[in-house]
This record gives C-alpha cells, structure tokens and sequence, in this order.
C-alpha cells in the first residue's frame, strides 16, 4: 500500500466517522421533535376536555370520550414512536394474549 492509499483511507475513515455522528444527531432530533409534537398533542386534548366537560350535562359523554381519545393517543403515540407508548401497548398485547414477559 503506496503512501496516496493510506492518506485516502484516513480521510474516507474521518468522513465516514463524521456521517456516522451527524445520521446519530440527526435521528435523536427527530426523535425529540416527534415526542415534543406528541406531547402538544396531549396538551390540546387535555385543553379541549375542559371545555367539554363543563359542556356535558352528564357523566356518560365523558367516559365515553375519555376512551376514545385514549385509543387515538395511543395511535398517535405510536406513530410518533414515543417509547413509553410503545411499552404500553406491549404490555396491553402481552396481557391479551396470556404472554408472560419479563422484560420491563
């Protein structure tokens, strides 16, 4: 191996490790982004709830929301891969389907 031949393989092994740090970087930032506009999402529902409710005239309205937005924020959770969710909807399956599983 000629002197030119280690010169090249230094500069694409320094390259190849500056990539390898920004693809990293940019993968925790999009995670953070997608937790954060979860997170947004759960404040406007929890927002809107109050104004319902004093809307309601009786405890069934509630309830019946209640669940039905649980089931969307677990959707939504997932699609923006929050990993608490992600853990909890594994349990819920597990539970389901009579798996014992130890991991958590």
């Amino acid at each position: 191996m000629g002197k030119f031949d280690q010169i090249s393989s230094t500069e694409s092994t320094a390259i190849q490790k500056e990539l390898d740090e920004v693809t990293e970087s940019l993968g925790e930032t999009q995670d953070a982004r997608l937790e954060e506009r979860f997170l947004w999402i759960v404040t406007i529902f929890i927002l809107l709830d109050a104004w319902w409710f004093s809307q309601m005239q009786s405890w069934g309205g509630p309830v019946a929301l209640l669940v039905l937005q649980l089931i969307l924020l677990v959707g939504i959770g997932r699609k923006c891969q929050v990993e608490d969710i992600e853990k909890l909807i594994d349990r819920l399956l597990d539970g389901w389907t009579g798996k014992e599983n130890k991991k958590y």
